[in-house]
């Protein structure tokens, strides 16, 4: 049988000024771990988002070009063969029919300046606009309004919010 609790017991009083102490050195020493295991010397937020925007759009423009060398596999061998090497590739068919049909929307239906006007777009944000007719990327390569959204705010809405609103107009992808 446990001991009884008396009244008296009073709960442990906690300093807020060492709690906030102790977290901050946590944070800094996770910080310092983090820095030491990517070579980091010291932080800079713009150089950070430059290389992130940078590295976004070089994921989009890989997808487009895994997206092309998909579609000539995929016209060059069967069904069956063509399934196998998505396995050991480790794509899923979704994935792979999805990076094909952007490559061909996206690089093989656009003239080079509507596609080097969408080249900045990320993979999501090009995912998403696949459910456009190929006039309306078109138009909004051309600096033109699609569903009332230019190529800028598009670029600069989250992909959740661009799904949300091609929903609200019945044109949301199918996941």
């Amino acid at each position: 049988m446990a001991p009884r609790q008396t009244k008296t017991d009073t709960p442990e009083v906690i300093d807020a000024a060492e709690a906030v102490a102790n977290l901050q050195s946590e944070a800094s020493a996770h910080v310092m771990t983090v820095n030491k295991a990517f070579g980091i010397t010291e932080y800079n937020l713009e150089a950070a988002l430059s290389r992130l925007r940078g590295l976004m759009a070089t994921a989009s423009q890989t997808m487009l070009e895994i997206g092309e060398t998909l579609a000539l596999i995929h016209a060059k061998e069967s069904p069956e063969d063509f399934h196998n090497i998505l396995n050991q590739a480790g794509l899923e068919d979704r994935t792979a029919r999805r990076m094909m049909q952007a490559a061909r929307k996206f690089r093989l239906g656009l003239t080079k300046p509507q596609a080097a006007a969408l080249q900045d777009l990320s993979r999501g944000t090009l995912l998403e606009l696949l459910v456009l007719d190929d006039e309306e990327v078109a138009e909004l390569a051309n600096g033109g309004t699609v569903l009332d959204m230019t190529l800028d705010e598009v670029a600069a809405m989250p992909t959740s919010k661009l799904r949300a609103e091609l929903r609200k107009i019945g044109r949301a992808s199918c996941r």
